[in-house]
């Protein structure tokens, strides 16, 4: 066989697996997590139980689907290339305030460009993504096409005028060759020439002057070719009164290559513990919930991805300048469910379905008012949590509050570094840390 008809065969092939795998389905809305359900992230629970397979499978979605292009480009990983679409979203819309949008013309086709520029040029600050979906996989003739749905919250602040809070839903439409590279974690936001690496300087437009390259052609990354929005209204947070919990009673959705992947990475570490593995989510959690009612949040640094901490401080810091505190107590959990095991190059992944109660309520900081929720009624809840970590890393899971990198005392900075080391443990480089909380009604596998 030919090099050509071999790449053929590779492009047909991931065109199968990628299109045999796609649902086309409306990504359901999910400004409950950002809204009303947020507050539940912070509980924590304690137990003794092993992890258990969950009985009741349902059909996973879109993003599983485009895990099948690790065939073809072998350095992608699905959770690159989300923290990739975060990064992007929050620069394109500080960059739209500020009119330097041509700044990501590499990464922007023309229409996508015209609806940014449409939204207005007003100061954009607090930018916060809260949910992001998977509405569509596709490829053709060796391109990749993904629809994802997003919604963020964000601050608009007209010169002169009243800052306004908005949140919007929007349908992201992202389009890539096959055949280019995915950049390694460490540089997905890099905002630089995606072929060379040249500065952002070197950038004139969409055409780099280092290498000379066009490359906003989907040929070196992925390009943003559509932006629909779906919604978008004046909504500040909403920190106080009571929703009803639903998806409880929904049930599990239960990756079917669960007990293949499972044993696929106790082949590679053959030391993973499961009791450890909770021991750690218990370690997180219980932090979690300490960190959210004190509103001390530097707490829990050190167990959470980057983009899952940015979304969490935006609700930090509304609780405290509204003069409002959000209190979890009692957390406890009766099940915990193994759902979901994934690997690509640089992560291993495990998503778990937690069964938890506990009492959730909003005070005033003032006079103790309770304006939300309830001090005696105990609200029980579901959810999926997903934890990442890099597959260099081996062993059981950690509990003991020190950095593993250099042994020091947990202490972290903003940017997820040791202060003593400066070694990064926001990524997953050395254990597990929670990358994703999804609710029930709208998790997608």
């Amino acid at each position: 066989m030919t090099g050509a008809d071999e790449r053929e065969a590779t492009l047909v092939g991931l065109a199968l697996l990628i299109g045999i795998g796609a649902v086309f389905s409306a990504f359901l809305a999910l400004a409950v997590f950002l809204f009303v359900r947020l507050a539940r992230l912070s509980r924590g629970w304690s137990t003794a139980r092993a992890m258990t397979a969950a009985s009741e499978p349902r059909s996973a979605g879109s993003r599983q689907s485009l895990e099948a292009l690790e065939r073809a480009d072998p350095g992608f990983s699905v959770v690159s290339f989300e923290d990739f679409v975060y990064s992007l979203y929050t620069e394109l819309e500080v960059a739209r305030g500020r009119g330097q949008l041509a700044r990501f013309s590499p990464w922007l086709g023309p229409s996508a460009l015209q609806a940014l520029e449409a939204t207005g040029m007003v100061p954009v600050s607090d930018v916060v993504v809260g949910a992001l979906g998977y509405t569509a996989v596709s490829l053709t003739d060796g391109t990749v096409r993904v629809v994802l749905s997003i919604e963020a919250n964000y601050t608009e602040a007209p010169p002169g005028g009243r800052p306004r809070s908005y949140w919007s839903r929007e349908l992201w439409e992202l389009t890539r060759a096959v055949s280019a590279r995915s950049r390694p974690p460490e540089r997905v936001r890099a905002f630089d020439c995606p072929n060379c690496g040249a500065p952002a300087d070197q950038l004139v437009g969409a055409t780099c002057r280092y290498c000379q390259q066009t490359v906003n052609t989907g040929a070196f990354d992925w390009v943003v070719t559509s932006i629909g929005l779906v919604a978008r209204e004046e909504r500040p947070p909403s920190l106080t009164g009571t929703a009803e919990e639903t998806g409880t009673a929904l049930p599990t959705l239960l990756d079917p290559r669960l007990g293949a992947m499972s044993a696929a990475l106790r082949e590679r570490d053959p030391s993973f513990d499961d009791r450890a593995f909770l021991a750690r989510v218990e370690l997180v959690f219980r932090t979690m919930q300490v960190a959210w009612s004190s509103l001390d949040w530097p707490l829990v640094r050190p167990f959470l991805s980057d983009n899952l901490w940015r979304a969490q401080t935006y609700w930090i810091e509304a609780y405290r300048r509204s003069g409002l505190r959000n209190i979890t107590e009692n957390a406890t959990i009766s099940r915990i469910e193994l759902v979901r095991v994934t690997s690509d190059h640089f992560y291993d992944a495990i998503t778990v379905r937690i069964y938890a109660s506990s009492l959730d309520y909003t005070v005033r900081d003032a006079d103790r008012a309770i304006v939300g929720g309830s001090r005696s009624a105990p609200r029980a809840y579901t959810e999926y949590w997903t934890f990442i970590r890099g597959t260099g890393a081996k062993g059981p899971a950690r509990t003991e509050p020190v950095c593993p990198s250099c042994g020091a005392a947990l202490a972290l900075d903003a940017a997820g570094e040791c202060g003593y080391c400066r070694a990064t443990l926001t990524r997953g480089e050395f254990d597990w840390v929670l990358s994703r909380i999804e609710q029930d009604e709208v998790y997608q596998g």
